[in-house]
């Protein structure tokens, strides 16, 4: 929440207020998730371990992980103000992990009802590792404007 506040809200709202918002949204949502634990059943089916979740836990986490999405986006709005193309590479590279990364989190959410073992999720993953390992490479390049 920090960085999405700081990228995008800081001149308009409270960083304790999207803190605080947030926070009651968490502690609801595993609150739900933990009573449906306390008495639930976990079997394992074609070597996949089953478990039940609970319904409104899944969507408010998924409305929490909505959040990996805005900083992807938020991250790519700030390349507007960059004039030096590998700033732009670099900023466009982490805007699209994030994005990627919040695509497969929530995909997970509302239609693997948290079972993350989908060919999708792992195709997810790989693009989001893959981006990440293209971004450090574009970091760790020399002639940075830090380096000038």
């Amino acid at each position: 929440m920090r960085i999405i506040w700081y990228l995008g809200f800081k001149k308009s709202i409270s960083f304790l207020w999207l803190l605080m918002s947030t926070s009651l949204v968490l502690i609801v949502s595993l609150s739900i998730d933990m009573s449906l634990r306390l008495n639930s059943t976990y079997y394992v089916a074609d070597h996949i371990a089953q478990f039940p979740a609970a319904q409104a836990s899944l969507y408010l986490l998924a409305l929490l992980s909505l959040s990996i999405i805005v900083v992807g986006v938020l991250t790519l709005q700030q390349t507007k103000s960059l004039a030096e193309q590998r700033q732009r590479a670099r900023l466009i590279t982490l805007g699209l992990m994030y994005i990627f990364t919040g695509l497969t989190v929530e995909y997970i959410f509302l239609f693997l009802q948290g079972n993350n073992t989908s060919s999708l999720v792992v195709v997810g993953y790989a693009v989001t590792v893959l981006s990440f390992v293209l971004g450090l490479f574009f970091v760790g390049r020399k002639s940075s404007i830090l380096h000038k």
